[in-house]
């Protein structure tokens, strides 16, 4: 009878995972009052769970970004113009929260692990697929693809998204989130010890993503896989890795010097939809940039409103070009969209959320090189790991999945996965020195975060204050 109080809280926490699945499809195609039930379920699991473990968060680092990011997201919405616009990713955003604590609240085994990166490599195959006969592909932006296109069946020909319907996916946001997904295969295949069958069926999976990746002709994407691509060879093979790099240094050297402002161009045209020459160019996407900066230096601490970014950039700042612009539903960049959506308070949560998740991703690789040995599949899916997160925020640089986006919640898996990893294997020791500094620096960047929360709120309080 000892042991039946233990057990049974045991079998109450893993219905949490059941309970997340079931307000997935809720949450992300929201309709009606669907969106309620499905928040209903992730509070009902997280109840459970957090009985069942008697602690509220998971108690390990990533904690403070969730719960700093929760809090900035209520800021948000409370700031929005447009709840039509801001309710979709507001879900999403608190389905990717919970998504991230379940992970690591319920990772305790490598069985455990490899069902979550199964469901991240196995999700590549039905995304490319779904993507390549629902996106909306964009014949301009190169003609010699017009022939591949036309033969793609168009089976998809409406989307419903954040803010308002399209005619298909765009194909920015299927190739970044193909981007971010095809490290994890990849670095199986190149340094995990597997057997034949497996390898093949991983190479078979990448060939899939990475030909429909192509299609998409995002060069944001291309960019941030083979940056992910060039750190597994490092990995791998460190002198190819550098090779690879130096080449790739020579080669953008020489195209500048060439002509700079085409490479620039190249690259960070704003939309594969762009039709015009004044939304194709530098100028432009450094216009939208500059817009984003004045809308934080205005909204600071609460932000604009969630998911506004559209019909704020129209209504309060106007083209400093003097042209008309496409409908631009967001920066184009994930590090100033955060911090127009939730503040600097969220953008300090989300930048928080990347230095601890690769702090435990490198404990975590040290962990099983060293009770594993380096040819282990497990240290080769964390490597992996690190690199589609690094693929995510390089994409983030001239493009932007946003938070609350539906390819986000595989997003918030990732994290989730390489924060519980540091369970998995033999703890390396640590020199009390560092530990103490690293603890020091940690506890003085989250007190500064939330104080910019605690700002976000008294901003959002003194503004109704006043509106009365």
């Amino acid at each position: 009878m000892r042991h039946s109080s233990p057990i049974r809280r045991l079998r109450i926490a893993r219905i949490e995972p059941i309970l997340v699945a079931a307000a997935v499809p809720l949450l992300l195609f929201p309709r009606s009052s669907l969106p309620l039930v499905g928040l209903g379920l992730l509070f009902l699991g997280w109840a459970l769970q957090s009985l069942a473990a008697r602690k509220w968060l998971t108690g390990t680092a990533v904690d403070h970004p969730l719960l700093a990011t929760f809090l900035m997201t209520l800021v948000g919405v409370y700031q929005s113009s447009d709840l039509a616009l801001s309710m979709p990713k507001f879900y999403g955003i608190i389905l990717g929260l919970v998504v991230c604590r379940a992970t690591v609240s319920n990772i305790f085994s490598q069985r455990q692990f490899w069902i979550g990166a199964g469901v991240l490599i196995a999700s590549i195959v039905p995304i490319s697929l779904v993507g390549l006969i629902g996106t909306e592909w964009n014949a301009v932006k190169y003609p010699l693809l017009n022939q591949v296109y036309s033969s793609i069946p168009r089976l998809i020909r409406g989307v419903q998204t954040s803010v308002g319907p399209t005619m298909g996916f765009h194909p920015n946001e299927l190739a970044g989130t193909l981007a971010f997904l095809l490290p994890l295969p990849i670095s199986l295949v190149l340094r995990a010890s597997l057997p034949r069958v497996q390898r093949v069926i991983l190479a078979g999976i990448v060939l899939v993503g990475l030909g429909v990746l192509l299609l998409t002709a995002s060069r944001s994407a291309l960019i941030s896989l083979a940056v992910a691509v060039v750190g597994l060879l490092i990995w791998r093979w460190w002198r190819v890795g550098l090779i690879a790099l130096v080449i790739a240094a020579l080669a953008i050297g020489i195209a500048l010097s060439v002509d700079a402002s085409g490479v620039e161009d190249f690259i960070l045209k704003i939309d594969a939809t762009s039709t015009t020459p004044s939304e194709r160019s530098f100028a432009f996407r450094l216009d939208v940039w500059n817009r984003a900066i004045l809308m934080i230096e205005d909204f600071p601490f609460t932000g604009i409103g969630l998911n506004t970014f559209p019909i704020v950039i129209d209504a309060r700042y106007p083209a400093v070009l003097g042209v008309h612009y496409l409908w631009i539903p967001h920066a184009h960049n994930i590090y100033l969209q955060v911090a127009v959506d939730l503040g600097l308070g969220g953008l300090m949560a989300f930048l928080g959320l990347w230095l601890c998740t690769a702090l435990a991703g490198w404990r975590a690789f040290r962990q099983v090189g060293t009770s594993e040995g380096a040819r282990s599949p497990l240290q080769a899916a964390i490597v992996g790991l690190l690199m589609g997160l690094l693929a995510y925020l390089t994409f983030g640089l001239t493009d932007a999945i946003t938070l609350g986006a539906k390819p986000t919640v595989l997003l918030w898996l990732i994290v989730g996965l390489v924060i519980a990893t540091q369970r998995l294997g033999q703890a390396p020791k640590v020199s009390q020195s560092s530990s103490a500094v690293i603890s020091v620096v940690w506890h003085v960047y989250w007190i500064i975060t939330y104080l910019l929360v605690g700002l976000g709120y008294l901003v959002s309080l003194a503004s109704e204050l006043t509106a009365f």
